[in-house]
């Protein structure tokens, strides 16, 4: 996304530049405005709970990897929320911290934690259990569509990797 926006972050991979290459062939200018001035960090109020979601971390919001072995969980100790939702990393996580959830939902596609099942997160904002849930999808559809436009068996791989 940033490097639709003209920010050019990191290099590709052959896979993200023939990703970037076929999104930058395809995306609406409106989308690509949306994108444009999509925000880094978004906050609101839930139920009471101050909810905060940051594409990788409060401190990188683009970049940094946040696993369930994260080394410095201390540091989200001084964010100002109840709730810290990440992405980024494409592995769903439930954490609790200083009396803080950090919660990254995964993914739907390109799993990380090797189950190629959608993952999402369930939050429930009165009592702040939450739950990783998993749904099937047909995995080789979306893999026989990205071959049509052109991508190699390495995305196909990617998408379908499990224990």
């Amino acid at each position: 996304d940033a490097h639709l926006c003209g920010d050019k972050i990191k290099d590709l991979s052959p896979i993200e530049l023939k990703s970037f290459e076929y999104t930058k062939n395809h995306i609406t200018n409106i989308n690509l405005d949306k994108l444009r001035n999509a925000p880094l960090q978004q906050e609101l109020s839930i139920d009471g709970l101050k909810v905060v979601m940051f594409h990788a971390s409060p401190w990188d919001k683009l970049e940094e990897y946040v696993y369930p072995d994260y080394p410095d969980f201390e540091k989200f100790e001084v964010v100002d929320a109840d709730v810290i939702i990440l992405g980024h990393t494409h592995y769903p996580m439930i954490k609790q911290i200083g009396g803080r959830l950090i919660i990254n939902p995964g993914s739907c596609g390109q799993p990380r934690d090797y189950d190629p099942r959608a993952s999402f997160a369930i939050l429930d904002t009165l009592t702040k259990e939450v739950s990783i849930e998993r749904v099937q999808y047909d995995v080789e559809e979306v893999c026989q569509a990205v071959r049509k436009l052109g991508f190699d068996s390495k995305l196909s791989a990617i998408l379908k990797r499990s224990r």
